[in-house]
């Protein structure tokens, strides 16, 4: 499996993706800033002036912007590998094609959730110390809690996965990228709106929540494997 995923990195240009997550993080920053603005807009919201949901704001353009990212990723990486004439370069590898297919698999949802987990933990303690500094909102850096961002951003991160692999699976079986990036794009719209509700919630809803992601995307991610075979003989 090492040597397939290292065959990946070789053969594929990683660096215009990797260009893209610095820009990613950058804007996060910027958008954290923005966003520590909303509490002095309205003073007496208790809702923005909840840490909580300084961190869902943030968290949720972050994931936003990597889901796409990383479906952008797997359609170049994958969907558009098993169509055209470079599906031909599949059938040449002493390899099962689902053996291949996860290799891919590996190489990017390594890449674009460790980049997400570490820009949202990142970019919301450094906007916060920034808006800080520079006497934006003083007090964001001193209620804001370490724990919350990390379960939150634990969260997101499974959900970004999660969209990913549900537009992977549709665009995989229609063979179309463009399919695959609207359903990310609308799913993004759907879950980010549900994952603002759920951080307000008690802990338990957080790690049932999260417990719920793996499962489902374990099985999709299975039930792809199982069935890759097949579909790239049609």
């Amino acid at each position: 499996m090492l040597k397939l995923i290292k065959l990946e990195l070789k053969k594929n240009n990683l660096k215009p993706y990797i260009l893209s997550i610095v820009l990613i993080y950058i804007s996060t920053v910027f958008i954290g800033i923005a966003f520590s603005t909303l509490p002095l807009l309205e003073p007496n919201d208790p809702l923005l002036s909840n840490p909580s949901t300084f961190i869902a704001l943030v968290s949720v353009f972050s994931m936003s912007c990597f889901v796409i990212l990383s479906t952008v990723m797997l359609s170049n990486l994958i969907i558009d590998e098993y169509t055209g004439k470079r599906k031909l370069l599949l059938f040449t590898y002493p390899h099962k094609k689902s053996k291949i297919l996860l290799a891919k698999l590996i190489l990017i949802f390594s890449m674009s959730s460790s980049s997400m987990f570490f820009s949202n933990v990142t970019s919301i303690l450094l906007a916060s110390y920034i808006s800080d500094l520079v006497k934006i909102n003083t007090k964001i850096i001193h209620n804001i809690s370490l724990s919350d961002i990390l379960i939150i951003t634990t969260l997101i991160t499974i959900l970004g996965c999660l969209i990913s692999i549900i537009s992977l699976r549709l665009g995989f079986f229609k063979k179309s990228s463009v399919a695959a990036i609207v359903l990310s794009v609308v799913l993004i719209s759907i879950f980010g709106n549900i994952s603002m509700v759920v951080v307000f919630l008690p802990p338990i809803f957080s790690f049932i929540s999260a417990i719920t992601l793996i499962i489902v995307s374990l099985f999709l991610l299975y039930k792809l494997l199982c069935n890759v075979d097949k579909i790239e003989c049609i």
